[in-house]
């Protein structure tokens, strides 16, 4: 939550969670711990909060590097699906 607020100071929770793709009820249980997200909505997360990320620090994730590309590519292709996934 501190990084949502952090980065984008002035938008609404409703606001980013339509950014994500989620309900502002889904964000709301993920950020007091009540939930856990998916890893497409982890990498969903990540892709709006921290688009420069890198994540090759933390050693080899095949895995977690073909989801980023692939929804990389799915936000190209068409936004409205990228945001439905």
């Amino acid at each position: 939550m501190a990084v949502r607020q952090k980065k984008f100071p002035n938008i609404k929770q409703r606001d980013f969670a339509d950014m994500i793709g989620i309900t502002r009820l889904h964000l709301t249980a993920i950020e007091m711990g009540r939930r856990t997200p998916s890893m497409e909505l982890a990498l969903r997360w990540l892709a709006v909060l921290a688009p420069e990320a890198k994540l090759e620090m933390f050693g080899p994730l095949p895995v977690v590097q073909e989801r980023i590309k692939a929804l990389k590519q799915l936000q190209k292709v068409s936004p409205e699906v990228f945001k439905a996934a």
